[in-house]
């Protein structure tokens, strides 16, 4: 769906967790680029996750759990994440890289609106009184104004504040700091078998950094308007799914020797999904494959899909 925040999908549990209770009891595998599984499992009076996920270059291994509850016509959820890495040598100062990361999220009906509160942290230490220090919170909302039977008007809105920090054997190294904020609004189209949902964005980003303490602070900014998002999940028959989407977004940069820049940057992705009964599999497919199309045609070498998910529900 190309990142869309107006569809409503499984993925939404990795931002609002309250959103979990609309999946319970469910197996999920991912086996992309950040590969993970999820298993959630409940009632109509709570709901339970577990998501493991492999470990990337920026995060040891990680466990995330949730815990979604209704609450009268509302819903609260909370998510935890766990990552523990490193290594403790025979001689010598053991590596640590831990990463620990807290959600809380809250739906109101009435308002058709959800929320949702987010505070990762990850800690490094390679035992050479070297380490690092991240701390990032976030703030994300969406929510839907009903326009009339099959319309609505959405609209999203995201904050995110992070900070970094170095030390080397006792002296302060880089750190860095950024900010990023998007809003956007459209419309939603609900159809028997599909949905397509269309909005505009406006983002704005600030940043700066240090080399040390006594080094000249340098910034950054950049505003993104207008930008533009469009995608659709269409069911072909009762079994096959297609899903695409496409994005545009104008960017108006202001560079750290106060230069500026301005570019415009498209993208699209697609994909197809086959359900049979309670189990289904859904493939992003790659980009490059309309032009070279299959290996035992054009000799080109490529994937059909970039990553595929596989999920039963019981």
């Amino acid at each position: 769906l190309h990142g869309n925040q107006l569809i409503k999908d499984v993925n939404d549990v990795a931002t609002f967790p309250q959103a979990a209770a609309n999946y319970k009891n469910l197996v999920r595998l991912d086996t992309g680029a950040e590969s993970h599984a999820w298993f959630v499992v409940g009632d109509d009076s709570a709901t339970y996750g577990v998501k493991a996920a492999a470990s990337d270059a920026a995060h040891p291994t990680v466990l995330d759990m949730v815990y979604a509850m209704p609450m009268g016509a509302d819903a609260l959820g909370v998510g935890l994440s766990l990552g523990m890495g490193g290594v403790t040598p025979k001689e010598g100062d053991a590596s640590s890289n831990m990463a620990i990361g807290l959600d809380v999220g809250f739906t109101m009906s009435a308002m058709n609106l959800e929320t949702a509160l987010s505070v990762d942290m990850h800690n490094t230490d390679d035992g050479a009184k070297n380490t690092t220090s991240d701390m990032t919170i976030g703030l994300n909302a969406r929510g839907y104004h009903n326009l009339g039977e099959a319309t609505d008007l959405g609209y999203m809105a995201a904050f995110e504040m992070a900070n970094t920090s170095s030390d080397a054997d006792g002296t302060a190294g880089p750190s860095s700091s950024d900010m990023d904020v998007t809003l956007g609004a459209g419309p939603v189209y609900k159809m028997d078998k599909g949905q397509v949902a269309a909005y505009g964005t406006l983002n704005f980003n600030s940043s700066s950094s240090k080399a040390n303490d006594d080094a000249d602070e340098v910034s950054s900014s950049s505003l993104g308007f207008p930008g533009f998002l469009v995608s659709a999940e269409v069911w072909l028959s009762d079994s096959l799914v297609w899903r695409g989407g496409a994005s545009y977004g104008y960017a108006s940069n202001t560079n750290e020797d106060e230069s500026q820049t301005k570019s415009g940057d498209y993208g699209w992705s697609s994909g197809l999904g086959y359900k049979w009964d309670k189990f289904q599999v859904d493939g992003a497919v790659d980009s490059g494959f309309y032009n070279r199309g299959p290996n035992f045609i054009s000799g080109a070498e490529g994937n059909l899909f970039t990553h595929v998910t596989a999920s039963y529900s019981f």
